[in-house]
Protein backbone atom coordinates (compact mmCIF):
# COMPACT_ATOMS: atom_id res chain seq x y z
CA UNK A 1 0.00 0.00 0.00
CA UNK A 2 1.57 3.20 -1.06
CA UNK A 3 1.96 5.74 1.77
CA UNK A 4 -0.64 8.84 2.23
CA UNK A 5 0.53 11.99 0.58
CA UNK A 6 0.79 14.93 3.41
CA UNK A 7 0.32 18.30 2.30
CA UNK A 8 -0.03 21.48 4.73
CA UNK A 9 -3.04 23.49 5.31
CA UNK A 10 -3.20 27.10 5.27
CA UNK A 11 -2.23 27.46 8.81
CA UNK A 12 0.71 25.10 8.34
CA UNK A 13 -0.82 22.14 9.47
CA UNK A 14 0.18 18.54 8.25
CA UNK A 15 -2.94 17.24 6.85
CA UNK A 16 -3.56 14.15 4.63
CA UNK A 17 -4.08 15.34 0.82
CA UNK A 18 -7.58 13.92 0.42
CA UNK A 19 -8.58 15.60 3.53
CA UNK A 20 -7.43 18.51 2.37
CA UNK A 21 -8.94 18.03 -1.08
CA UNK A 22 -12.47 16.83 0.34
CA UNK A 23 -12.95 20.17 2.85
CA UNK A 24 -11.37 22.40 -0.25
CA UNK A 25 -14.43 20.61 -2.27
CA UNK A 26 -17.04 20.91 0.58
CA UNK A 27 -16.16 24.33 1.59
CA UNK A 28 -15.24 25.79 -1.52
CA UNK A 29 -15.46 24.27 -5.15
CA UNK A 30 -19.14 22.84 -4.26
CA UNK A 31 -21.31 26.49 -3.99
CA UNK A 32 -19.00 29.15 -5.14
CA UNK A 33 -18.47 29.98 -8.76
CA UNK A 34 -15.54 32.02 -8.08
CA UNK A 35 -13.04 28.69 -7.27
CA UNK A 36 -12.91 26.45 -10.02
CA UNK A 37 -10.20 23.98 -9.26
CA UNK A 38 -7.83 23.35 -6.57
CA UNK A 39 -3.94 24.32 -6.62
CA UNK A 40 -0.90 23.49 -5.19
CA UNK A 41 1.06 26.22 -3.54
CA UNK A 42 5.32 25.41 -3.29
CA UNK A 43 7.78 28.15 -2.17
CA UNK A 44 10.07 28.87 0.63
CA UNK A 45 7.18 28.88 3.36
CA UNK A 46 4.91 26.05 2.80
CA UNK A 47 6.53 22.63 1.12
CA UNK A 48 2.74 22.07 -0.17
CA UNK A 49 -0.54 23.69 0.36
CA UNK A 50 -3.83 22.81 -0.96
CA UNK A 51 -6.06 25.44 -2.00
CA UNK A 52 -9.03 26.61 -4.04
CA UNK A 53 -8.35 28.83 -7.08
CA UNK A 54 -10.32 30.53 -10.01
CA UNK A 55 -9.61 28.78 -13.40
CA UNK A 56 -5.83 28.08 -13.98
CA UNK A 57 -4.24 26.29 -16.94
CA UNK A 58 -0.49 26.01 -16.29
CA UNK A 59 1.83 26.03 -13.28
CA UNK A 60 3.11 29.45 -12.75
CA UNK A 61 5.08 29.99 -9.42
CA UNK A 62 4.04 29.44 -7.02
CA UNK A 63 0.67 27.83 -8.08
CA UNK A 64 1.41 24.11 -9.43
CA UNK A 65 -1.69 22.63 -11.17
CA UNK A 66 -0.58 18.97 -11.15
CA UNK A 67 -1.02 17.33 -8.02
CA UNK A 68 1.63 15.41 -5.74
CA UNK A 69 1.03 11.89 -6.11
CA UNK A 70 3.11 9.04 -4.82
CA UNK A 71 4.81 11.38 -2.80
CA UNK A 72 4.61 11.29 1.39
CA UNK A 73 6.28 14.82 2.01
CA UNK A 74 5.87 16.81 -1.41
CA UNK A 75 7.95 19.66 -2.19
CA UNK A 76 7.79 21.28 -5.76
CA UNK A 77 11.02 21.64 -7.38
CA UNK A 78 11.33 25.13 -9.78
CA UNK A 79 14.20 24.64 -11.62
CA UNK A 80 12.88 20.33 -12.84
CA UNK A 81 8.92 21.64 -12.71
CA UNK A 82 8.40 18.47 -10.82
CA UNK A 83 7.36 17.17 -7.20
CA UNK A 84 10.27 15.80 -5.27
CA UNK A 85 10.56 14.36 -1.59
CA UNK A 86 11.20 16.89 1.24
CA UNK A 87 10.85 14.56 4.19
CA UNK A 88 14.22 14.54 6.31
CA UNK A 89 14.96 11.09 5.90
CA UNK A 90 15.07 11.87 1.99
CA UNK A 91 17.40 14.85 2.33
CA UNK A 92 19.75 12.55 4.82
CA UNK A 93 19.71 9.97 1.85
CA UNK A 94 20.85 12.57 -0.53
CA UNK A 95 23.40 13.94 1.58
CA UNK A 96 24.39 10.65 1.79
CA UNK A 97 25.16 9.85 -1.85
CA UNK A 98 26.01 13.29 -2.25
CA UNK A 99 28.99 12.65 0.24
CA UNK A 100 29.98 9.13 -1.35
CA UNK A 101 30.00 10.78 -4.94
CA UNK A 102 32.72 13.49 -3.15
CA UNK A 103 34.44 10.79 -1.37
CA UNK A 104 35.17 8.74 -4.91
CA UNK A 105 35.64 12.30 -6.72
CA UNK A 106 38.07 13.28 -4.18
CA UNK A 107 39.75 9.80 -4.59
CA UNK A 108 39.97 9.98 -8.68
CA UNK A 109 41.36 13.71 -8.29
CA UNK A 110 44.21 12.25 -5.60
CA UNK A 111 45.13 9.62 -8.13
CA UNK A 112 45.35 12.02 -10.96
CA UNK A 113 47.73 14.68 -9.15
CA UNK A 114 50.02 11.72 -8.09
CA UNK A 115 50.08 10.81 -12.00
CA UNK A 116 51.01 14.52 -12.64
CA UNK A 117 53.43 14.94 -9.99
CA UNK A 118 55.13 12.04 -11.03
CA UNK A 119 55.16 13.50 -14.82
CA UNK A 120 56.57 16.13 -13.60
CA UNK A 121 59.02 14.63 -11.91
CA UNK A 122 60.23 12.55 -14.69
CA UNK A 123 60.50 15.66 -16.86
CA UNK A 124 62.04 17.43 -14.73
CA UNK A 125 64.53 14.36 -14.54
CA UNK A 126 65.04 14.35 -18.24
CA UNK A 127 65.73 18.13 -18.42
CA UNK A 128 68.41 17.64 -15.43
CA UNK A 129 70.19 15.29 -18.14
CA UNK A 130 70.01 17.87 -21.17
Amino acid sequence: MAEETIVQNSKGVDISLEEAKEKITNTYLKDNPLYNQIVYVSNDQFDCVAIPFPKLDYTVRPFIIEEPKGIKHPKFNWETFRWEEASAEDAYQKMTRLQETLTESNKANAEQNAQIIQMMSTLMSSRKGE
